[in-house]
């Protein structure tokens, strides 16, 4: 297995760290979404993030295609080669005006598309589809209008910094620069960016917030939830007396930015790429940022932990149901066994197989809660744990039921078995890995782990880097009998 560097078609978002990314379809999966094509390996979806180096926010949405899925009429190639590939994959021959060095822009045309209320849609249009993840009866769920929130001003502001960003991204077809010394991919697998301006209840700038991909009736829809609101004072809760002592966030220790808290809850309907903001009844959980969210069956949320004003670190547990057609509701169930410190401590939460893990890198310690009964337990591994510090991301391979967490700590790649409990290192062979890098997201598409974003070691830490890495873990998966 080595490590490649890929140089992505199309116009790449401007970089940046603390971002959230999900992956929103996947050929696994048997994507339903009309923007989906059957060749696709799979979609991730990025939102939010920051620059480390001022104070500025991004709102825009950005989807990195993967796969044998991008059409002609999406794809844009700056490139003879890539040209090449694409025809190849289409079986016919593409419009070569886009491999002279052109961009599309398709931003532009929506920038007065919130300046009136025509374009708000009633319901979130839910659609009925019989996709399910999990064991529980499928149900049909609409939004109601009540929770859309028509702010013009807003969204034009937002528009507005979605076309900077844009003007940024035109810049794609030239040579970047690049502090990687990874060799570049030429595999046969196309990799494509597409920005996409937004209508709707846009989200804040905002940094270490969760993003959701959401399946069963919701399939298509995202869910965002909390996270700290940078720079802007009129939006989500004013914790004024917050720090910067935060899990993955913002480096600029500028006093002078407002840094917010929130416990906002955002929808988005992939197919029209409309916002709603959403309100829900029950016992909200406290604003926070650094949190943990995934979907345990059709119509539940589960939040985990986070970080809130003061630094203060979480660990309580919050449901969200999304199956009542007019609200949704927060509940808070009793949790039960060991209770743990987290305070200062750095660690990583995943889900996989109905257990909740918990992964606490400066005591090597381990803990899982089972959701039917939600209580909590030691784990009692094997193998050798991962050394250094966390400032690193993870993610789950094998599926919804995946039984494999993986961990990037600084360059290399640690494995947790959940069914053998047991840790192992990735061998690299030779070559060059990446830089050092944090404040990045990591996603696994087929087969292969790839890196977005954060700040890179070297030259200075400050950097925030447009490198985007690549490693196949094919033979991995063939190892723990995830594929053939």
């Amino acid at each position: 297995m080595k490590w490649y560097q890929l140089n992505i078609e199309g116009s790449q978002p401007p970089v940046r760290i603390s971002h959230s990314s999900t992956i929103l379809i996947s050929k696994q999966d048997g994507a339903s979404c009309s923007n989906y094509s059957v060749n696709d390996l799979g979609t991730i979806a990025f939102f939010g993030g920051g620059n480390p180096n001022n104070s500025n926010g991004y709102t825009d949405l950005a989807f990195l295609s993967v796969g044998g899925g991008v059409t002609d009429e999406i794809a844009r190639p700056q490139n003879t080669q890539s040209m090449g590939k694409l025809n190849k994959l289409l079986g016919s021959n593409v419009n070569n005006s886009a491999a002279n060095g052109s961009t599309v822009n398709n931003n532009n045309n929506n920038n007065n598309n919130n300046n009136n209320g025509n374009n708000i849609p009633k319901t979130l249009g839910f659609s009925k589809t019989t996709t399910t993840t999990t064991n529980t009866t499928t149900t049909t769920t609409t939004s109601p209008t009540s929770s859309i929130n028509n702010n013009s001003n807003n969204n034009n502001n937002n528009n507005n910094n979605n076309n900077n960003n844009n003007n940024n991204c035109n810049n794609s077809a030239q040579i970047r620069k690049t502090y990687s010394k990874l060799p570049q991919y030429t595999g046969p697998t196309i990799y494509h960016w597409e920005n996409s301006t937004c209508d709707g209840d846009t989200p804040s700038n905002r940094i270490n917030h969760s993003l959701t991909a959401l399946n069963g009736n919701y399939k298509g829809k995202l869910l965002l939830i909390g996270g700290i609101i940078v720079g802007d004072s009129s939006n989500g809760n004013n914790n004024s007396n917050n720090n910067n002592n935060n899990r993955g966030g913002n480096s600029n220790s500028n006093s002078n930015i407002c840094i917010n808290l929130s416990n906002d809850i955002y929808l988005l309907d992939y197919e029209s790429l409309f916002w709603v903001k959403c309100q829900a009844s029950g016992t909200q959980p406290k604003p926070r940022h650094s949190h943990f969210v995934h979907q345990i069956s059709n119509d539940t949320i589960l939040l985990f932990g986070g970080i809130g004003d003061n630094g203060q670190i979480y660990s309580d547990v919050h449901l969200l149901n999304l199956s009542n057609q007019n609200t949704l509701k927060w509940t808070q169930p009793n949790v039960f066994g060991t209770i743990f410190n987290l305070k200062d401590k750095d660690y990583k939460v995943c889900f996989s197989n109905g257990i909740l893990w918990i992964i606490i890198s400066e005591c090597m310690e381990m803990y899982k809660m089972d959701i039917n009964t939600f209580r909590w337990s030691p784990v009692i591994y094997n193998g050798n744990f991962p050394h250094g510090g966390f400032l690193s991301e993870y993610t789950l391979i094998g599926g919804c039921f995946g039984n494999i967490i993986l961990l990037l700590v600084e360059n290399e790649i640690f494995f947790f078995d959940t069914v053998t409990l047991e840790w192992g290192e990735l061998e690299v062979d030779g070559g060059e890995r990446p830089m050092k890098r944090k404040y990045h997201s990591i996603s696994v598409i087929d087969t292969m782990l790839i890196v977005v974003g954060g700040q890179t070691e070297l030259p200075l830490s400050t950097i925030s880097t447009r490198d985007i890495e690549m490693i196949d873990l094919r033979p991995l998966f063939i190892k723990k009998k995830i594929i053939k």
